[in-house]
């Protein structure tokens, strides 16, 4: 039993579902208290025997398969493997008798379902041959399908689920990208750093994930055609080199191949997920198959570090690129060479080829961007794209190229060599860049650990990524001493504003009571004024009455009085001496009238003129102090004009104070609940990680645990092995003897 193999398989498993153990043995019925393995030899056979013998046996082999033996029945038949341990539903054989594929076995009814359920439990156990078997680890389940057109833009867009945050290393100083891929249909960076892959949205510049490669320094990263896996190339220097690839839409790892004695420098998949090609200081191309890990063939043209790798768009072919300017284009299939490009003199930093895969496009530290044509390998053009050396290369969907080089410069250019625009800001030496055609943003990174990101069509900074995100505890740690900070100046803050709200409204207060106060004593002053101006309207008339009295004759209208008086004095004594006199009578009666009304005229016009004089000290007196009031309210209304002047310039000031205080700790509060809400993210980011790292390490444990059983078991397997090796010979040496005996005996007899 190969243990390593074993434990490869359990370890691809283990990253396909993380919750995912080893394929236990599955049991039957008890049997003196411990359950009964199914096995081939005491369950599958006998209904293989009864239901398939007839056609699939050792002299007719129906379909060139053999169920009546263990060994040959795993060999499978023409159409390949029959059975596949752990997993029934992938299983042909399985499929074929539950009739989901043609042809349909055994032909006409389907097998009774208990026994389609004993097989399947038999299969998912690990397809045990006999009791003392091992359970075989299932093949992992990973879709590696690629659709029918894997340049195409797939109805479902490949993007990563939840993962963890948790940086696996997090240096004091920052670390530079050393490589940079970008999804081909999705918002996604993938930056390859030391022992880590950080996966970011190009859109908003966050960071979506982490994933982990212990293997050491990831040099290389590439997206598959359609997006959905992510491999990346790298290890130790001079100590161990791998590739391993992740499904982009689970985050789990799904293969691992290349045993290098060197970090892998080069690396890419093919189009249609079969084969992995890579190199490094070995000086050799090697390409794997993804399913199986093992190798399929090498190269061995280059002289020099192999620096550069990609297959072509329809898979046909693979370009590579060493440190002596090498470069070539060979059979994807058998490696076999088609093409050599010769042109640079120094070493080639990337290859990228164009949508169409009728164009490709390579970089080098001689400075020059060349294009290449696949028909017959010609050079259509060469540009000096970076005066001290280009470090990367990328085409655009849209058939742009993009280039970074030791001029700190990361360039997009046409094809013609023509530059478009050009995107500084780097800090040191440009290592790699890429281009986001989903989100249209320009990824530029430097030795001095600097990721930059800049918008095409304008060249404006958006923003730079973060290359040593810290711990989410650290983030956590800092995130509360920074809440706890915005929490103390928003309450301060709150409290200044309260204060100043107070003072605004003590103020409006003041104002509405000086303004109430004001208009109270305007109306006073404006009643006063009315009641002056009515009393001097008065005064005048009194005036004119006092005028018009003046003019009246009062000594001569007594004198008439007391002359009419002696008149009637006389008449009445007349009419008395006369008392027949009707005429007597009469004038004396006119008379007294006349007196009469003449007293009552002098009366009421002397006390007209009484009362006028009498009004006119009362309204004399009256307008003095109307006017003085008048004029106290005039000088009140100066005097709070001036108030509500000063307390409204005060308010003026105030005011907009009140306004930007009020936004400033708005905008505190905002940030303040950005800052919760944060903090509230990493905290659920930490307790995520540490619930995926709890199953990584149940999955660890597990794994410790089967590969000790396993190697127990195979110990077992090979000591019980090595005993029926050893019942044999001494079987037949038993019959050897006994064969001697018969001789001996017959020999005597005769």
């Amino acid at each position: 039993m190969n243990i390593q193999l074993v434990k490869r398989n359990f370890l691809l498993l283990a990253f396909c579902a993380i919750t995912a153990l080893v394929t236990q043995p599955l049991f039957g019925q008890e049997e003196n208290g411990q359950k009964e393995k199914i096995t081939y030899n005491d369950h599958a056979k006998p209904i293989f025997k009864q239901r398939c013998a007839r056609c699939h046996n050792p002299n007719k082999k129906s379909g060139g398969l053999d169920l009546t033996n263990y060994t040959n029945m795993m060999l499978g038949g023409s159409s390949g493997s029959s059975i596949e341990p752990g997993d029934s539903d992938g299983s042909y054989l399985y499929m074929l008798i539950t009739h989901q594929e043609q042809p349909v076995m055994p032909p006409g009814d389907k097998i009774p379902e208990e026994e389609i359920q004993l097989l399947a439990t038999w299969i998912n156990g690990g397809a045990l041959e006999s009791k003392t078997s091992v359970a075989q680890i299932a093949k992992p389940t990973v879709d590696m399908a690629v659709g029918e057109n894997p340049n195409a833009r797939p109805e479902t867009i490949p993007l990563p689920p939840r993962l963890s945050k948790e940086p696996v290393l997090h240096t004091e100083r920052p670390s530079n990208a050393t490589t940079i891929a970008t999804s081909p249909w999705a918002p996604i960076a993938a930056v390859g750093m030391a022992q880590q892959v950080l996966l970011y949205d190009t859109a908003n510049l966050t960071l979506t994930g982490v994933l982990p490669f212990p293997e050491g320094t990831v040099h290389q990263l590439r997206f598959s055609r359609n997006g959905t896996i992510l491999i990346a190339g790298g290890g130790k220097d001079g100590a161990s080199g791998v590739v391993v690839g992740w499904d982009i839409r689970t985050g789990e790892r799904v293969f691992s191949v290349g045993d290098e004695l060197d970090a892998v420098l080069a690396a890419d998949i093919s189009t249609d997920h079969t084969q992995i090609a890579l190199g490094g200081p070995g000086e050799i191309v090697k390409v794997y198959s993804t399913q199986t890990g093992e190798m399929l063939y090498e190269i061995t043209k280059h002289t020099e570090w192999v620096t550069a790798l990609e297959f072509s768009p329809d898979g046909n072919f693979l370009t590579s690129g060493d440190r002596n300017g090498g470069l070539y284009v060979f059979e994807a299939d058998t490696g076999e060479e088609y093409l050599t490009l010769n042109g640079h003199t120094e070493q080639v930093t990337g290859v990228t080829w164009r949508v169409d895969g009728k164009i490709l496009a390579s970089a080098s530290e001689d400075g020059t961007t060349r294009i290449w044509e696949l028909e017959n390998g010609k050079q259509l053009k060469s540009w000096p794209a970076h005066d001290k050396g280009a470090t990367d290369v990328d085409f655009t969907r849209d058939g742009n190229i993009l280039t970074s080089g030791r001029d700190r410069i990361v360039a997009l250019w046409k094809q013609d060599g023509k530059p478009i625009r050009k995107f500084a800001g780097l800090k040191d030496i440009a290592i790699a860049c890429a281009f986001c055609d989903e989100s249209q943003r320009v990824i530029g990174s430097d030795w001095s650990g600097v990721l930059r990101v800049w918008d095409p069509a304008d060249k404006t900074h958006q923003g730079d990524l973060d290359t040593n995100p810290v711990p989410i505890q650290t983030r956590i740690e800092l995130a509360q001493k920074e809440l706890q900070a915005i929490n103390e100046k928003v309450a301060a803050m709150q409290k200044n504003h309260q204060r100043m709200v107070t003072n605004l409204q003590t103020k409006n207060d003041a104002i509405a009571k000086k303004t109430a106060a004001q208009n109270a004593t305007r109306q006073k002053r404006n009643a006063n004024q009315n009641a002056l101006a009515n009393g001097n309207r008065r005064i005048q008339e009194i005036k004119a009455t006092q005028t018009r009295l003046q003019a009246v004759d009062f000594e001569a209208k007594q004198a008439n009085l007391e002359r009419l008086g002696n008149l009637l004095e006389q008449a009445e004594q007349v009419a008395r001496d006369q008392p027949d006199d009707q005429d007597l009578t009469s004038v004396a009666e006119l008379l007294a009238k006349k007196v009469a009304r003449l007293k009552s005229n002098i009366a009421k016009q002397s006390q007209a003129k009484l009362a006028a004089n009498n009004e006119l000290v009362a309204l004399t007196a009256e307008q003095t102090r109307l006017e003085s009031a008048i004029n106290d309210a005039e000088t009140n209304l100066t005097q709070l004009a001036i108030q509500l002047n000063g307390l409204r310039a005060s308010r003026k000031v105030l005011a907009p104070k009140v306004a930007e205080q009020k936004a400033k700790t708005e905008a505190t509060a905002a940030k303040q609940r950005k800052l919760e809400t944060t903090l509230q993210y990493w905290r659920s980011e930490q307790q995520f990680s540490q619930q995926l790292n709890a199953l990584y390490t149940e999955l660890t444990n597990a794994e410790s645990e089967f590969i000790q059983r396993a190697e127990e078991a195979e110990a077992k397997k090979q000591g019980w092995e090595q005993a029926q090796t050893a019942q044999a010979a001494a079987q037949k040496k038993l019959e050897s003897v006994q064969q001697t005996i018969r001789d001996a005996r017959r020999k005597n007899a005769e």
